[in-house]
């Protein structure tokens, strides 16, 4: 794939948000895509280039490094409307696989604390929501992102052991009793067995067709119930691989010609805060 930048002179697009009301009578679906990234910030830069220029809005999720080494791309994708999230991700050492579940209270702390003030100094502004690395978390966790003033935290996985007792087939944001959070279950689906969250890197076996196939018909699925699809991409593994590319473009050609709304995180959690 032939990687595009955006001049950051360039005229600001504002990014396609709906509302999100009732689902209108043809029940168009409304997908959440979400972009992580924590290391490629070009790779970042070539997913949000298409989306800008499709007008969808995007939650992007990243880490201190993408906050600092990416701040003027940050500051402009939060000014044009795409939703910022944290992501506490611990730094690890070549072929070492480290998640927040594995430190200490305080090593926890400080890797989400410092994501977080990253993220607040680039844009002025803190953000509300959380994911963490493998959606891996734990009563540590909820009380660091109690302590900072985290809205939601988008670590829990429908459909799966990583989900509060009694909402495991809960797809709408829940709140956490005990805790000043709500609980944001990500999508998944069964593949070989086993229930994985609905993310790129997870199906990384299948073939990018298969791939393609499989997010346009969960895409048709969740329109038919009603519910809005959550999708997550790594932009440096789907944007450096063409097969990948290729079938991102083509789940989102497919999703806009089905007349698809994308929509935030928070725009989920103020309806179902609303409905309360």
């Amino acid at each position: 794939m032939r990687t595009r930048f955006i001049l950051l002179t360039a005229p600001l697009v504002v990014c396609g948000c709906t509302p999100l009301g009732d689902l209108p009578s043809d029940r168009s679906p409304r997908v959440n895509l979400q972009i992580t990234e924590d290391e490629d910030v070009g790779a970042l830069q070539a997913f949000m280039e298409e989306l800008d220029a499709r007008g969808i809005c995007a939650t992007l999720i990243v880490d201190e490094h993408v906050a600092t080494e990416g701040c003027d791309q940050l500051q402009r994708y939060d000014q044009s409307g795409h939703e910022i999230m944290v992501y506490g991700r611990p730094v690890e050492a070549p072929g070492e696989t480290v998640t927040l579940t594995m430190l200490s209270y305080d090593e926890q702390e400080e890797v989400i604390a410092r994501a977080s003030s990253a993220i607040e100094e680039c844009l002025g502004h803190g953000a509300e929501g959380f994911r963490s690395y493998r959606f891996a978390h734990n009563d540590d966790t909820w009380q660091i992102l109690d302590t900072l003033g985290i809205k939601y935290n988008l670590s829990f996985v429908a459909y799966s052991s990583n989900a509060l007792e009694g909402h495991t087939e809960d797809l709408w944001p829940y709140s956490v009793p005990g805790h000043d959070f709500w609980a944001v279950p990500m999508h998944s689906a069964e593949y070989a067995g086993n229930t994985r969250a609905f993310c790129d890197m997870p199906f990384s076996s299948l073939p990018p067709a298969d791939w393609e196939e499989l997010m346009k018909s969960e895409l048709l699925r969740m329109g038919e119930a009603g519910l809005p699809l959550k999708i997550e991409f790594h932009p440096h593994f789907s944007a450096n691989d063409d097969g990948r590319w290729n079938a991102f473009l083509g789940f989102l050609d497919y999703a806009q010609e089905q007349g698809a709304e994308f929509i935030t995180i928070i725009q989920m959690m103020e309806a179902r805060s609303a409905a309360d």
